[in-house]
């Protein structure tokens, strides 16, 4: 059999094969059966930034309508927004360190975010769990005309990430 080991952002892969981002790739079930399939490295399901901030304006609204009992306060709504943020981000983590324990092949993980507040740390989280690398998805509305410095916006980014991790 030929050898199909192969280099890819400093990872040694056993073959070149590497399943991007998608359904098959949020489940540790299903990660497990990729790698059994023969895949030499997994991008796991991207985690959202949009997603993420939808929801908790989502819930801040609830708490609005449902008029709780302290939800005219600003620290109940600082919470219900962290804490809707902080349930995403901790549930992607578990999959980065769930996936990392019980598979041999390289976890890239992987972020889709619009904006450089929060992806700094969150990505110093990702290389804490373990993930060997890290893709960014940069969504930019290219129709966004309040946005003209898009690609110094990727340039921020990206440099921060960069300094703040070694993945």
């Amino acid at each position: 059999m030929a050898d199909l080991t192969t280099n890819y952002l400093g990872l040694k892969l056993k073959n070149p094969i590497i399943v991007g981002s998608c359904t098959l790739t949020s489940k540790i079930e299903d990660i497990e059966q990729l790698e059994q399939a023969g895949a030499g490295a997994i991008v796991l399901k991207s985690i959202f930034e949009e997603e993420i901030l939808h929801e908790a304006k989502e819930k801040l609204q609830e708490t609005m309508e449902r008029k709780l009992i302290y939800s005219h306060l600003s620290e109940t709504l600082d919470y219900v927004d962290v804490h809707t943020q902080g349930r995403k981000l901790d549930n992607y983590l578990q999959l980065v360190r769930e996936a990392k324990s019980k598979i041999s092949i390289p976890i890239i993980a992987s972020i889709n975010c619009v904006s450089d507040t929060q992806w700094t740390e969150f990505a110093t989280d990702i290389e804490n769990a373990g993930a060997d690398a890290l893709e960014l998805n940069i969504s930019m509305n290219p129709l966004d005309v309040k946005n003209q410095k898009k690609e110094f916006t990727v340039i921020k980014i990206i440099k921060k990430i960069l300094k703040a991790t070694k993945i």
